[in-house]
């Protein structure tokens, strides 16, 4: 279960990562700054809280550093902006709260997929799934599958098999 305090993600330098990527990220650019730094755990939120002290950020005051500087925490609750929040190494959807604009922005990449066959449909099949699993409006999936079948048989209908 997810509550509305649960870190899903970090901004750090104008991007947006997984918890699995952001400590590689940070890791190889404070290692170029302190070469001397350890890394002793492989928990993000561990590794962050103890490389905060060494550089002295304060985590709990995110107003008093920039993310150019270190990374801020996404939490469950934050909105997205008008498309889905991803990292940016690895492509995992960040489960934030996602805005209309970006459920709309997905099911237009959807319904570009589906007539097209443009996008990468992996990535649009998780971003489906995870605007299904917060919606309970279904009625899209059949709008999809109808502008589906109207292109192929506006396409039929083009190569003249009509």
């Amino acid at each position: 279960m997810v509550h509305s305090w649960d870190v899903v993600g970090y901004t750090y330098k104008a991007d947006e990562y997984c918890e699995d990527c952001i400590v590689e990220e940070v890791k190889q650019d404070f290692l170029r700054k302190y070469p001397t730094w350890g890394w002793p755990s492989e928990s993000p939120s561990l590794d962050l809280d103890q490389l905060a002290k060494f550089v002295a950020i304060d985590r709990d005051d995110e107003h008093s550093y920039d993310t150019d500087d270190f990374p801020k925490v996404i939490l469950s609750y934050s909105e997205s902006g008008d498309t889905p929040d991803t990292c940016c190494k690895c492509g995992a959807i960040i489960e934030s709260q996602w805005t209309g604009e970006a459920m709309d922005t997905v099911i237009e990449w959807a319904r570009e997929y589906l007539v097209s066959g443009y996008g990468k449909v992996d990535y649009i099949e998780a971003c489906i799934e995870y605007v299904f699993a917060w919606s309970d409006d279904q009625s899209v999936i059949v709008e999809l599958f109808e502008d589906k079948l109207k292109h192929e048989r506006n396409k039929q209908h083009e190569g003249g098999l009509f």
